[in-house]
């Protein structure tokens, strides 16, 4: 349990604890408790309780599975790795408006929303082991005060290469996405039967 296994380790990114991983599996757009439509199924409660390439509709060279993350110290790249800022969930709070919410924060003055265990692969949960396609790659994870009990927040994924973070797909492929992409086309991949069009110009 106290043993770090390279294969779980960035050679961008050194966590700062020695039992960590910096790959996450897809919980698909937005943590919801009642349903998911990424590949990552955290509720056994709900169908497909795991999923099959019969499952994959929207093909498996166009729907993400594994991408990167960054696991770091609150007091570094304190904007993204496991730092989270509480957002307090209002009236009618909707994925999109806790995205517009998330991206008006300050960046600059943020504090963790909650514990160090972004990255502990023996846990499951929000921001443990899986992320989500809600925000783009690069950008905050946010945890909504007082969440319905439906909807928790978003959580994406990053890391330290220049300019985006590397995702496997379900046919076995790894690609470099971009942070600055297009965000329909980002969610598009991280759904297994979204219906979406996804093409190489758009990546």
């Amino acid at each position: 349990m106290n043993t770090q296994l390279s294969v779980f380790i960035c050679p961008s990114a050194t966590p700062f604890l020695s039992i960590r991983s910096n790959y996450a599996g897809n919980v698909g757009v937005g943590w919801f408790s009642n349903k998911y439509d990424g590949i990552v199924n955290r509720n056994p409660q709900l169908s497909p309780k795991a999923v099959g390439f019969q499952h994959i509709t929207d093909g498996s060279s166009h729907t993400a599975v594994v991408s990167e993350w960054l696991v770091t110290h609150p007091e570094q790249h304190n904007s993204r790795g496991f730092a989270v800022e509480v957002i307090d969930q209002g009236s009618g709070m909707t994925l999109d408006i806790l995205v517009d919410r998330c991206r008006l924060l300050d960046k600059t003055s943020l504090t963790p929303a909650f514990g160090l265990f972004r990255g502990e692969w023996w846990e499951s949960g929000f921001g443990t082991d899986s992320y989500d396609h809600a925000m783009m790659i690069n950008e905050l994870s946010c945890l909504i005060d007082n969440a319905p009990a439906d909807f928790y927040g978003v959580c994406p994924p990053g890391s330290l290469h220049p300019g985006g973070a590397n995702v496997l797909l379900m046919d076995g492929h790894v690609e470099f996405y971009r942070d600055n992409m297009s965000r329909a086309v980002w969610r598009s991949l991280g759904t297994r039967a979204g219906r979406e069009v996804v093409t190489n110009d758009d990546r």
